[in-house]
């Protein structure tokens, strides 16, 4: 009988079964996944960017597009109006153009008879073959302005009077024009009867001789001196 007791004591003493509240398990990640899931974030965080940096992008390109656009649209505007400067230059060129071809038809025109005589008359060297105008143009009393002489011409004849101790010898003769040269001819004085040939310039007031044949030394050194008009 006692043993029997102690037999149910002891069952009495033991630990319930094993029912009653589970505890939890952690889950560990292993090596693996935890790089995949940081892949993952980094994938998000480089959407997140990418797609900010690409709007951005836009905007500028954008507010470039703008300002390209802007400036397109100035030089067009100044190219245009460049044109149109141009075309009314050259309107007024044409018009003007026109009225002076309109105005010269209304001229009438001039006759032989009608020439400007406001020109100033060309001088008389060129009319050499003109003896009337020739003598007419030289006859009167030129100086030497070097040798202090006096060239006298009157129709056919000349003389050169000297100043000083040739004073009492002077040259003279007569000349004639032949071509554009004048010949003179000595009748008295140390030249007599030498021939002098020379071109003759007339300028206005002005008159030069240009020897090309004299044996009269003294004549031609005299003559192709600088002469000046003194008959005003």
């Amino acid at each position: 009988m006692a043993n029997s007791k102690t037999n149910t004591v002891s069952y009495a003493k033991k630990k319930p079964s094993g029912k009653g509240k589970k505890k939890k398990k952690k889950v560990k990640l292993t090596t693996f996944g935890k790089i995949l899931f940081t892949l993952i974030i980094l994938g998000i965080i480089f959407f997140l960017v990418w797609g900010t940096y690409k709007l951005l992008n836009k905007k500028n390109k954008t507010d470039n597009n703008t300002e390209v656009t802007e400036i397109v649209k100035n030089d067009i505007s100044a190219s245009v109006k460049d044109i149109k400067k141009e075309e009314k230059k050259a309107e007024e060129i044409d018009n003007r153009d026109n009225k002076t071809k309109e105005e010269k038809k209304k001229e009438p025109e001039k006759t032989t008879n009608d020439k400007d005589t406001s020109k100033t008359e060309k001088p008389v060297a060129e009319h050499v073959n003109d003896k009337t105008n020739i003598k007419a143009s030289i006859n009167g009393y030129w100086l030497s302005t070097s040798e202090g002489a006096v060239l006298t011409m009157n129709d056919d004849s000349y003389s050169i009077d000297f100043a000083g101790i040739d004073a009492s010898n002077p040259i003279a003769g007569t000349y004639k024009l032949q071509d554009k040269k004048i010949i003179f001819s000595t009748d008295t004085g140390s030249c007599k009867g030498e021939i002098g040939i020379y071109r003759i310039i007339l300028d206005k007031h002005d008159i030069k001789f240009i020897c090309e044949d004299d044996n009269c030394l003294k004549r031609k050194a005299t003559l192709t001196t600088e002469w000046e008009w003194l008959n005003e």
